[in-house]
């Protein structure tokens, strides 16, 4: 180990993290030896957009001034600095060991506390030039490295966010599948296997970090937090619709000024990022929700097929809320239906019979309402008979 770590064990502390077995000393070292980790997930999505657009290069001082701007640097600041300006010591070890490649020493957990260490220590407060850390022996390999700091964040107390924790997942993978050459089934079974998750689990997160990275602008999604909303749009119930009108192929000649490979995913996009009908994931509210109304329009297009208000939401002449209006009033919704299932569900409540029973005793009016909804179901069952006969009539002379 250099120079630059005072080492304040004798001998090193040993864990075992799911299937890894990782050694680390306890330490002391100035903040300056230290660097970012470049893949940490709570700023791999904004790093890469600084790569991507050319204009910042990605080096310590850029990704300190990406951790600055996250809710976690925020909170940890204010929670040092105290709410008289006592200053408190940054008392947990960041986790620390030497870049795969190179010389240098990464945080690979405590990210977010150099960069508030960084801040401090510019503004005058020397005591946070030095950090203590747990420093990772050379010899460990990167993989145990990265499967511990995901259990601190995947089963310990500093969770992730929920894309945090996706994006981590699906690179895994992928790295597992562009690096190793193996399937995309066989990544997802090791991705889970070493990291103690179910191959659920490691599935869901890769389908949806793929979809927002490889078809659509993952950078506005991640801004925005639109993932529940992608979680939506990814559920099985809604595949048909989707691989129907995705296809250009399947696009009725001149429904469309132009049929776009995965043209409904990115009007819904599209509908989803500019606020066009799209107040709320789930909430009720005066507008309804992204999920009822998209619901509607798949059980509308699985009940009718590629109906002329599908066309006219993706051209754009109405919003996802009136396209689910109409799906609804053509029998999508089944809302005749589930209010007749709703009073059969009343009536025949044990607590529903009880209550009528007691509310006799005050109301004997309730009687006369009872004999009503008798003889309505009467004439309903009678109605049922005779369109029945009818029906049966008819066949028989055919």
């Amino acid at each position: 180990m250099p120079d630059i770590f005072e080492i304040l064990t004798s001998r090193p502390i040993k864990t075992e993290i799911v299937k890894n077995e990782v050694s680390y000393h306890l330490a002391e070292v100035e903040i300056n030896h230290l660097n970012f980790w470049k893949n940490n997930p709570r700023v791999y999505s904004r790093i890469r957009e600084l790569e991507e657009d050319g204009t910042k290069d990605v080096n310590k001082e850029s990704i300190y001034d990406t951790l600055r701007k996250t809710k976690a640097f925020k909170e940890l600041h204010a929670e040092i600095k105290g709410p008289n300006e006592e200053y408190h010591s940054i008392v947990e070890p960041l986790w620390v060991g030497k870049e795969q490649g190179s010389d240098e020493y990464v945080v690979y957990e405590g990210n977010t506390r150099l960069a508030v260490a960084m801040l401090l220590f510019r503004n005058h407060q020397t005591k946070y030039g030095k950090v203590t850390v747990n420093l990772y022996d050379d010899s460990t390999p990167f993989e145990a490295i990265r499967n511990h700091v995901i259990q601190f964040h995947i089963k310990g107390k500093k969770k992730w966010d929920s894309f945090e924790a996706h994006g981590m997942f699906y690179r895994e993978v992928k790295t597992k599948r562009d690096e190793h050459g193996m399937n995309k089934n066989d990544a997802i079974k090791l991705v889970a296997d070493e990291n103690a998750m179910s191959e659920g689990e490691i599935k869901k997160s890769y389908a949806l970090i793929e979809f927002m990275e490889e078809k659509h602008n993952m950078s506005i999604l991640h801004q925005k937090n639109y993932i529940s909303y992608v979680k939506e749009i990814l559920k099985p119930m809604h595949s048909k619709v989707r691989t129907f009108f995705n296809n250009p192929g399947n696009i009725e000649m001149g429904a469309l000024e132009e049929a776009k490979e995965d043209g409904f995913d990115k009007m819904l996009l599209k509908k989803i990022t500019s606020g066009d009908g799209v107040k709320r994931v789930s909430a009720a509210g005066e507008d309804g929700a992204f999920r009822d109304h998209l619901t509607l329009i798949s059980k509308g297009y699985k009940k009718n097929g590629p109906n002329e208000h599908i066309y006219k939401l993706m051209s754009g002449e109405i919003s996802i809320p009136v396209a689910a209006n109409i799906a609804e009033d053509s029998g999508a919704g089944d809302k005749d239906f589930k209010n007749i299932e709703d009073f059969a569900s009343l009536i025949n409540d044990r607590q529903t019979k009880v209550k009528i029973m007691s509310a006799r005793k005050n109301f004997p009016e309730i009687d006369s309402l009872l004999l009503d909804i008798k003889k309505a179901i009467q004439e309903i069952r009678l109605n049922f008979k005779a369109i029945k006969e009818k029906k049966e009539r008819l066949k028989r002379k055919k």
